[in-house]
């Protein structure tokens, strides 16, 4: 019965077709006060004057639902999302759930086909998926926009390629012309310089093309490309907009340049050197033509700690900027939590969001959406679950043994990391895992990894540096205390892992 009763909520991009459809209704009548407070509180919802400018609000009440083509015979009833009205209200702090109710706003004025984030497992995310990063890309275009190269770094899992295709995609409408390229399997510094122009001259032709045209380029310009590079980067025009290069997976390039076969090879004096003055070289460029380009580099490997680990210079990368992509904040990961959940239309009460939002805190969107998928599963089971089914899956099939292939891109982690300091890392992560909040002080970290790796303990600064960046591990503020930053990771850990 009350399903049939409610409101039809209608958000309509101005100027366009594009439109979403809400229809709220109470689930018993218990839920008639809630319903008031939620529809009252859309009515006068404050939006920003972008917002105001791009959408408009219209709100119906509806008899029946099932007659409402012919009330609203320009609406499809079939595209109609039917959303119980508790969903938009947190029954602990009655208060309506309003940012939630926002990112359908603002998600339609962007013009996206869905106003809901979906599952991406392992992909790179665009338009609805990428989601709260809006503080982070405002922080990187200010540092553009001021002329200052930025180096973007994060663990994996964070979303680093996802948010260089969002800067990508909005290069143009903050003044630049962007080149996006992959760096990872470029072999020689003739190469890098080649697929360069390549992507600047050959915008339109098919990947294999380019990839014929690389190679004529490297035969070209084998011999002497660091003159080539200096005369093709120095009639650089920027009469189309100031070129932004957004260059992934650097350290991975700079790999390959040291002559690592695999991760296990230990790099010659002579190759270091060779890097060195590849660096020194692209110090120069960036120098050169500072007013007509700029770079945004990142990678899977923190780049600073890759430096000193091989021993080449930082002195080559002061003039960017370090920009860390943070964890979602609690309340903006429950916003994406509520977001993916609306659009799997799967509707749970507030303690199960709760505790899906605590299992995930610090936020971070890749075990979110592990999950999730699992969340959505145990729902088409059985609509009625409880937070102790949640917390049963949470310990068996995310944790557990059950669990381990969400989590072999961390195991794959130590083959980088060398012999020498695998069984020293793993120590230390499993003395991490059984800690509590407080965490554990640097030296009793240090003594656990010099008990393994007797003759290594120069490495431990490295290991915790590199442990860090990929596992969240964090350094607690204002102390000399380690902790696992991922509650999700420790649990997995300290359950799966054996030293």
């Amino acid at each position: 019965m009350y399903k049939d009763i409610g409101h039809l909520i209608n958000i309509e991009k101005k100027g366009d077709e594009l439109s979403f459809h809400l229809f709220l209704h109470p689930s018993y009548e218990n839920s008639l006060p809630v319903y008031e407070t939620v529809i009252n509180k859309i009515r006068r919802i404050t939006l920003t004057d972008s917002l105001k400018d791009k959408i408009e609000i219209k709100i119906y009440s509806v008899a029946e639902f099932h007659s409402l083509e012919e009330d609203h015979p320009s609406v499809d009833i079939s595209t109609i999302y039917k959303v119980p009205v508790e969903v938009f209200f947190n029954r602990n702090t009655k208060i309506f759930k309003e940012q939630l109710f926002l990112t359908i706003i603002k998600n339609v004025a962007s013009g996206f086909s869905s106003p809901f984030p979906k599952i991406h497992m392992n992909a790179v995310v665009t338009g609805t998926d990428f989601f709260d990063r809006e503080e982070v890309v405002k922080q990187i275009w200010e540092n553009l926009t001021a002329n200052q190269n930025v180096l973007l770094c994060a663990p994996r899992r964070y979303g680093k390629t996802s948010l260089m295709r969002n800067l990508d995609a909005t290069a143009n409408n903050n003044g630049f012309t962007p080149v996006m390229i992959d760096l990872e399997n470029i072999q020689t510094p003739e190469e890098f310089l080649a697929k360069i122009e390549v992507a600047l001259e050959a915008r339109d032709i098919t990947d294999t093309e380019k990839e014929q045209r690389i190679r004529a380029t490297v035969e070209v310009i084998e011999y002497n490309w660091q003159e080539e590079g200096h005369k093709f980067f120095s009639a650089l025009d920027p009469s189309n907009g100031k070129l932004l290069f957004l260059l992934d997976e650097c350290p991975y390039m700079l790999d390959t340049f040291l002559g690592k076969k695999q991760d296990t090879d230990y790099p010659t004096q002579e190759t270091k050197e060779r890097v060195n003055r590849f660096l020194e070289w692209f110090a120069d460029i960036r120098e050169t033509i500072k007013d007509r380009a700029l770079f945004l580099l990142t990678g899977s490997v923190h780049l600073p700690t890759f430096l000193k680990d091989n021993e080449l210079s930082p002195e080559h990368f002061t003039d960017f900027q370090t920009i860390n992509l943070p964890y979602f904040e609690p309340n903006f990961c429950r916003d994406y939590v509520e977001a993916i959940l609306l659009g799997m239309d799967v509707f749970i009460e507030d303690d199960r969001i709760n505790k899906i939002v605590e299992l995930n805190t610090p936020g971070i969107p890749y075990f979110i959406q592990i999950t999730l998928m699992y969340v959505e599963d145990l729902y088409r089971k059985n609509p009625k679950f409880t937070v102790d089914d949640l917390e049963y899956i949470y310990e068996e099939k995310i944790t557990g043994p059950d669990g381990r292939r969400h989590f072999d891109t961390f195991e794959r982690h130590f083959k980088r990391y060398g012999p020498r300091r695998d069984s020293g890392a793993k120590a230390v992560l499993k003395e991490l895992s059984q800690a509590g909040e407080e965490g554990l002080a640097k030296h009793r970290l240090k003594q656990t990894y010099d008990s393994i790796n007797r003759l290594e303990t120069s490495d431990f600064d490295i290991v915790i540096e590199n442990l860090q960046y990929d596992f969240y591990i964090e350094k607690i503020q204002n102390t000399d205390q380690y902790r696992f930053q991922s509650r999700i990771l420790k649990d997995y850990w300290r359950k799966n892992q054996r030293v």
